[in-house]
């Protein structure tokens, strides 16, 4: 270890208040990394339970599994994502399950949904019809099955452009009664099913 030789008080403060700086955000790192992501699985606007929730990251290479959850009887799940790396997107692809939308027809393995996060995951995600199209309309070129595969700029552009963005998603159900009811609160700039808040 090379010592620094200073005349300074001052100076020999400075460098250990650094010291002790860079070692509590070094130490703290590993616990930032890790966040909570809480979500709901829909189908027809009611809750799909028993259905696999995947969280991928996409890249230029094959994408790469970071977590997944089986939704409860709400359709709710929550997942811990690890820290994503530098050029990734992430996504969450929930597969089967049993729609309340239709409970007579059991288990249905043919359902598939889909929704982008981007670079962050929020705290908070709907997946659904919506955020389905939403991602096969700005993601179709990288789709391969459950796969998403692309440059990180061409990741970065689709995913920006995703909508609903899947934090906004949570409150779809709520905005659109909303404007059903309101008409004159719809805007122009969106789909008549969106109003943004």
């Amino acid at each position: 270890m090379k010592t620094i030789r200073t005349n300074s008080p001052v100076a020999g403060q400075r460098w250990a208040v650094f010291a002790l700086a860079a070692a509590g955000l070094l130490g703290g790192a590993s616990a930032v990394s890790a966040a909570s992501l809480k979500g709901q699985v829909l189908g027809a606007g009611e809750p799909v339970a028993q259905s696999t929730v995947t969280l991928w990251a996409g890249s230029a290479g094959a994408p790469k599994q970071l977590a997944q959850a089986r939704t409860d009887a709400q359709g709710r799940f929550s997942l811990t994502v690890p820290g994503a790396r530098q050029g990734t997107s992430l996504y969450l692809v929930a597969q089967g399950g049993q729609s309340a939308a239709n409970k007579a027809a059991g288990n249905n393995p043919a359902i598939g949904l889909i929704t982008v996060l981007g670079s962050k995951a929020p705290t908070t995600v709907t997946i659904n019809e919506m955020t389905t199209i939403a991602t096969v309309w700005t993601h179709n070129q990288f789709i391969n099955g459950t796969a998403i595969q692309a440059q990180p700029l061409q990741l970065k552009i689709a995913a920006s452009s995703t909508w609903p963005p899947a934090a906004g998603a949570a409150r779809f159900r709520t905005r659109s009664t909303a404007a059903r009811r309101r008409p004159w609160a719809i805007s122009p700039r969106w789909p008549a099913c969106w109003v943004p808040a």
